[in-house]
């Protein structure tokens, strides 16, 4: 039998009225619009069995209901090419698009005349930093001075960019409702089923003519989290030597080696797609290496010559939506590629590191002994300063290995840092002799590394260790001595000669040495919540960055360790601007 969309009728029969009607004398009055075009798309489940609607976009998730063949959904979202996001009879999930057939019309519905909408939450609690598996219980009031049609919550995965979970609820616009609880959608948010990694909130209403986002919050998971979204999969790679395989494989501890400086790595685009960004993790600082980028059939668009100066680890290019081919080289024979990435146009997370050289003058360097030091004992001075504006650098004196390089700057990244920290390598071991350890990295030898970074960098402020190495590591010891030397040795033109005929002399304004008992103050500004970190506290988002030095996490926390050796105390050592009086900040009396 034929079916009439009685809707679509007296829309079109409204609109043959219209344009058969007079013209009406123009006045000041607007004559408000009573339909308007909306793009609808629905979906038929095309197969001859049931098919699974899941809450989340994977085949692990749970089942909110079973659909039967040829069922009608309602399609929400098609920006995953695996799965599509739909409504049926109320049941928001997600199904395999291969089992979808999905069509889209235009619709006309009628137009309510209503004020702009004003929505907004109150009472809020939503999650900061979770642990995997724990549930947690959304809690809000939305109110708004228009009907709502609905009330959406969403969580996105930052890393995968795609949906991880949703809830809705839908109303009448007769029902008049104003005002929602949030924890009605309770028992759809299953917080615990989160994979570890960033994540992001949003509570969104609808009216009968507006849709807004009145809640927007990130929160993080701790765990081993995936990597993020990259199109590597997708590229054809060759090489002319060595396994290709050790740069796509997410492990540090393997990577692709050339055997001469004539070997090459080739990226071949997958037809149809467009990069927009290359990424290239070396095992270890690259002396040279070439990246060129070439359109169809070869023609060449740009070559990059890499003489990496600041000596980095990591770096990123953008890609124009010519760029086909990519071809890698470098005569450093003795480096390699661990991890090579291409992201795709329009899925570029806010997770990607896009590191950057150290450039100009330093404001605040933080002298960290190993990949964790940084955050563990020096809490939320990173975040807390680059939030500031500052010019901040982190250098790590011990070499922990490559993957505890990767844990570092997944941490300093989540700290809000951009600049390309300073890895000086020296060996890693816990020696119970504190002169072993001296003799381990030589006293000259480590003090002329720092002399070296604090002349050419020029650092106003310098934070380090505890004298006697928090909990008596002989490392972090030779760390704060080594420092608290260099820093006068730089400015003195007799001490090593060769980093200052390169850089000139440098002396620092302020020294701060963790626990020192001198001049002491207490950082609490660091348990405050600011704009710039999302309505988090600096400590806050330390702690989202010591979550992802997963190696450590069995070892030291920042909620156990943290407050013993409490990261917010530091001590002013040296000073040539005077001591501090409002003890609240370590940049007073700095011009």
């Amino acid at each position: 039998m034929k079916r009439y969309d009685f809707r679509r009728l007296a829309a079109a029969a409204l609109c043959m009225l219209f344009f058969c009607a007079p013209l009406a004398r123009a006045t000041d009055d607007v004559t408000p619009a009573y339909f308007k075009n909306v793009e609808v798309s629905t979906g038929v489940i095309n197969t001859e069995v049931k098919v699974n609607l899941r809450r989340e976009p994977n085949t692990d998730s749970g089942i909110v209901e079973r659909l039967e063949p040829g069922a009608e959904v309602k399609v929400l979202d098609q920006s995953n090419s695996k799965w599509t996001k739909v409504n049926h009879d109320g049941n928001i999930g997600y199904v395999s698009s291969e089992f979808l057939t999905v069509s889209t019309y235009i619709e006309q519905v009628e137009v309510i005349n209503e004020d702009p909408l004003e929505a907004s939450v109150a009472g809020a609690v939503t999650p900061d930093i979770m642990e995997q598996h724990a549930s947690f219980r959304l809690e809000g009031t939305v109110h708004s001075n228009n009907p709502i049609l609905s009330v959406t919550v969403e969580v996105e995965d930052m890393r995968s960019l795609e949906t991880a979970m949703t809830a809705s609820e839908e109303f009448a616009y007769e029902a008049d409702v104003k005002e929602f609880n949030l924890t009605r959608l309770d028992g759809d948010l299953p917080f615990r089923k989160l994979a570890p990694g960033e994540k992001q909130l949003r509570v969104i209403v609808e009216s009968s003519s507006e849709r807004a986002t009145v809640l927007q919050k990130d929160f993080y998971v701790t765990g081993s989290f995936a990597d993020e979204v990259s199109m590597i999969g997708d590229c054809k790679i060759a090489v002319t030597s060595g396994k290709k395989d050790h740069m796509t494989d997410a492990r540090y501890g393997t990577a692709w080696q050339p055997g001469s400086a004539e070997d090459t790595v080739t990226v071949t685009l997958p037809e149809g797609r467009v990069g927009a960004l290359l990424t290239i993790e070396w095992t270890s600082s690259p002396t040279s290496f070439t990246v060129a980028l070439a359109g169809e059939n070869g023609a060449a668009i740009e070559t990059i010559e890499e003489t990496n100066p600041s000596h980095m680890l990591c770096f990123a290019y953008d890609l124009t939506a010519d760029v086909r081919q990519i071809v890698i080289s470098t005569p450093d024979t003795k480096n390699g590629i661990c991890e090579l990435r291409v992201m795709e146009e329009g899925k570029i997370s806010e997770v990607t590191q896009r590191w950057q050289p150290i450039e100009g003058k330093v404001d605040l360097m933080v002298f960290s002994t190993h990949q964790d030091d940084e955050l563990l004992f020096f809490g939320g001075t990173i975040p807390y300063y680059v939030a500031q504006g500052k010019n901040v650098v982190v250098v790590y004196m011990a070499n922990c290995g490559r993957s505890r390089y990767a844990e570092a700057m997944e941490g300093l990244w989540a700290c809000g840092l951009r600049t390309h920290p300073i890895f000086v390598g020296f060996e890693d071991k816990r020696l119970a002799d504190y002169d072993e350890t001296v003799a381990l990295w030589g006293l000259e030898t480590t003090e002329a590394a720092v002399v070296e970074l604090i002349r050419q960098y020029k650092p106003d402020v310098i934070v380090t260790h505890d004298i006697d190495g928090e909990y008596g590591h002989n490392q972090h010891k030779l760390t704060s001595y080594a420092v608290r030397r260099a820093i006068r040795l730089a400015a003195e033109p007799d001490a090593y000669p060769t980093s200052y005929e390169q850089y000139g002399l440098w002396d620092i304004k302020k020294l701060y040495i963790h626990l020192y008992e001198g001049n002491q103050l207490t950082m609490s500004v660091y348990d405050e919540p600011l704009e710039e970190l999302n309505g988090l506290t600096p400590t806050q988002v330390a702690t989202i960055g010591y979550a992802k030095h997963v190696s450590q996490q069995k070892y030291y926390s920042m909620e156990k360790d943290g407050v013993r050796y409490d990261n917010r105390v530091y001590g002013l050592i040296y000073t040539t601007v005077g001591d501090d009086v409002r003890k609240d900040d370590l940049f007073e009396n700095v011009n």
